[in-house]
C-alpha cells in the first residue's frame, strides 16, 4: 500500500492552518453589514416671527440606508411653539413626501432643550428636510416692543446598508479546504518523484 509521506503531510497541515484562518475572517467580512453613519447636513436655524416660518435642506443619499434625523429646539431666548419636520423625495417643485410633518418639539413651557429623532428608510438619491417653526413672542424689557425670537438646530446622518456576505458551514468550507490544498501539495510533491513511497 502506498502511505502519506511527510511532504503530504506538511501539505495537509498547511491546509488546514489556511482553513483556520479563513474560518476566522469569513464572520468578521459578513458582520460588517453597514457603513457610516456620516454626516449629510447640520446647521442652526433662527426663527423671527411668530408665524409659521419654512426651513429647507437638500443633500444626496449616496445608497439604500438610514436618513437619522435629529432637531432640537434650544430654548434661545425662549421655547419654540411650533416646530414640525418632514422628508422629501427630489428637490423643488418635483419633491415627494417620504415622512410626516412629525411633530414632538414646539412647547413653550419647556425649561430645558427639547430633542426629536427620527430614523426614515431610504434609497440613494436627493431629499429634502422641511422644518415649520415659529417662535414665542417676548418682550426683553417692560415698555419694549414685542418680538419673537428663537433657535432650533437639524442635523442630518446616513448610515448606508450592505448587502451580507454569505457564509458557508465553518465544517464544511474546513473539509473542503483541507482537502484541495493538500492534493494541490499532492501533487507538486509528486511531480517531483518523492511524493509517494511503495
Amino acid at each position: 500500500m502506498k502511505s502519506i509521506t511527510k511532504a503530504v503531510r506538511g501539505s495537509l497541515i498547511k491546509g488546514l492552518t489556511a482553513s483556520l484562518v479563513l474560518g476566522a475572517l469569513l464572520p468578521a467580512v459578513a458582520g460588517a453589514s453597514s457603513l457610516g453613519p456620516i454626516t449629510l447636513y447640520s446647521a442652526s436655524q433662527t426663527v423671527t416671527s411668530s408665524n409659521t416660518q419654512v426651513f429647507t435642506s437638500d443633500f444626496l443619499a449616496p445608497t439604500a440606508g438610514i436618513l437619522t434625523i435629529t432637531v432640537s429646539d434650544q430654548l434661545f431666548p425662549n421655547a419654540l411653539t411650533r416646530l414640525d419636520v418632514s422628508l422629501w423625495s427630489g428637490a423643488g417643485a418635483g419633491a415627494t413626501l417620504v415622512s410626516g410633518p412629525a411633530s414632538g418639539l414646539g412647547a413653550p413651557q419647556a425649561t430645558t432643550p427639547q430633542e426629536v429623532t427620527f430614523n426614515i428608510d431610504v434609497t440613494a438619491g436627493a431629499y429634502t428636510t422641511m422644518f415649520q417653526a415659529a417662535a414665542t413672542p417676548t418682550n426683553t424689557f417692560p415698555g419694549s416692543p414685542t418680538f419673537a425670537l428663537g433657535l432650533f438646530n437639524e442635523k442630518v446622518t446616513f448610515t448606508a446598508s450592505a448587502p451580507a456576505v454569505p457564509v458557508p458551514p465553518l465544517g464544511g468550507a474546513l473539509a473542503a479546504s483541507v482537502v484541495m490544498l493538500g492534493l494541490v501539495g499532492f501533487r507538486r510533491q509528486a511531480k517531483k518523484g518523492d511524493a509517494v513511497s511503495v
